[in-house]
């Protein structure tokens, strides 16, 4: 995975905070994640305009964990988001 790629989502979500949880509705899939912990973290540094590299480099900053076990969990997450069209990738502009 790019961790320079944008990160763009539907017009269709509906989000909301309940008990801690973020639960995240796409209303024209009709598919939905509740996230919790550090998965609701990374959702919402991505939210904000955050790019993988920043969400990954803020995270390795604050948890003690290797670097690469943290690519591979992101990167997994962030495909089961992908799956459930709740997120897309858009390759980045690269200026040459």
């Amino acid at each position: 995975m790019d961790f320079s790629s944008k990160i763009a989502f539907p017009d269709t979500l509906f989000i909301q905070d309940i008990d801690g949880e973020k639960l995240i509705y796409n209303m024209q899939e009709n598919s939905y994640f509740a996230l919790k912990a550090i998965s609701r973290e990374i959702w919402e540094y991505l939210y904000e305009g955050r790019s993988l590299e920043e969400t990954l480099d803020i995270l390795l900053e604050k948890y003690d964990i290797d670097r690469e076990i943290l690519e591979r969990d992101m990167e997994s997450f962030i495909h089961s988001l992908i799956d459930s069209r709740l997120l897309s990738l858009e390759p980045s502009e690269q200026h040459s």
